[in-house]
């Protein structure tokens, strides 16, 4: 199992609709937010980072971003909330 971080942003203009199709599609996996970051998450999937931007790009329009990268051990470094590290580090 991999652990990606999630980087999106939605363009101006965008309904909340259009937003929870989104945020449901995210919540199909095992996933973490952490308070102090908006727009990010984690998540852990068996995925590879190709097919999860396919799974959530669905959910966006043209204007829209989103990043994946994969969080390797040892690898990456913030000053996240205790909570956050501890849910990264046991899926790493």
């Amino acid at each position: 199992m991999a652990v990606y971080m999630a980087i999106w942003s939605f363009h101006n203009g965008r309904n909340f609709e259009d937003q929870r199709s989104f945020l449901e599609r995210l919540a199909i996996f095992e996933h973490t937010v952490d308070p102090s970051i908006t727009n990010m998450a984690w998540i852990a999937t068996y995925l590879t980072a190709t097919d999860l931007d396919k799974f959530l790009s669905v959910a966006l329009d043209k204007g829209d971003a989103l990043f994946i990268a994969q969080i390797e051990k040892g690898r990456c470094q913030g000053t996240l909330q205790l909570a956050t590290w501890r849910w990264i580090d046991e899926r790493v």
